[in-house]
């Protein structure tokens, strides 16, 4: 029988500290960490839609120095090109790329996806949020959603992008060979 036993290294490093700061994350159980702080998951995987939609909950995390913070270990983390910050109690947004959807879902106090449901057709590399609560969607372009699923507008990239990030009124996007950035109106 065939089976996946591949565990990735996740790797935290201090920008101010680089050599000094770098060091190897630990695996530990979820379960000793009941009310993490902030959740970050893997923005987009290669699932079966019983993963999102059934709660699926991962046994396992990588924890960052901090203590509060951790990584849910999934099997398929290490071909994710980003992890999404998620803050329990809020929405999350992640991505099917197996069916090619939009996942919305809620974080609980112990930092597992819950409530999961189709927000939008469409994405496969990454998504990220705004501080208006718009979708940016890596889907060989860029969809962009308003909070409701509606879609807005389509960002056209000179690459297909990778992966994406907001931060204040500034779209970084990720392309095979390039990094851009765009200001947000």
């Amino acid at each position: 029988m065939w089976g996946f036993n591949y565990v990735p290294k996740v790797y935290a490093i201090h920008p101010d500290n680089p050599d000094d700061s770098f060091r190897i994350l630990p695996l530990e159980d979820m379960k000793q960490f009941p009310a993490p702080g902030l959740v970050y998951y893997p923005g987009n995987r290669t699932i079966t839609q019983n993963e999102y939609y059934n709660g699926k909950k991962p046994e396992q995390c990588f924890v960052a120095p901090d203590g509060v913070t951790i990584i849910p270990y999934y099997e398929d983390l290490f071909r994710c090109s980003s992890l999404i910050k998620s803050i329990p109690g809020k929405p999350v947004y992640v991505l099917d790329e197996y069916h090619q959807r939009v996942i919305r879902a809620d974080i609980d106090a112990h930092g597992f996806l819950q409530n999961c449901r189709i927000f939008a057709d469409g994405g496969d590399r990454s998504v990220a949020t705004d501080t208006n609560g718009n979708v940016y969607v890596a889907n060989g372009d860029i969809s962009v959603f308003d909070p409701t699923g509606k879609l807005i507008k389509t960002i056209e990239t000179p690459e297909r992008p990778t992966s994406l990030l907001v931060t204040g009124n500034k779209l970084y996007i990720t392309a095979v060979s390039s990094l851009y950035q765009m200001k947000l109106e």
